[in-house]
């Protein structure tokens, strides 16, 4: 599992965050032709900034740990000269 710092969830919050209310002002624009008021704009960015950059991380992190562990060296296949692994590429050979 990789380790992110602080500084990179800081700035991958700010910017989740602010492409998030371009993405609904565009949206709001194009479709419905008119917009929310700053504030609300505001308000969703930061909150969807916040769960997306530091909470998603986070619970997935715990989660992962989780579900990971249980994967052990019984899962993985033995390969032995009978049955020998085979690849398939998705083209039809004649």
């Amino acid at each position: 599992m990789i380790k992110l710092d602080w500084k990179f969830r800081i700035v991958s919050t700010i910017l989740t965050g602010i492409l998030f209310v371009g993405i609904m002002y565009s949206m709001d624009y194009l479709l419905d032709g008119e917009v929310q008021s700053l504030n609300s704009y505001l308000f969703q960015g930061t909150f969807f900034g916040i769960f997306m950059g530091i909470g998603f991380p986070f619970v997935t992190q715990k989660l992962g740990a989780k579900f990971t562990s249980r994967i052990n060296e019984s899962n993985t296949p033995k390969l032995t000269p009978e049955h020998p692994p085979v690849i398939r590429t998705g083209f039809a050979l004649n």
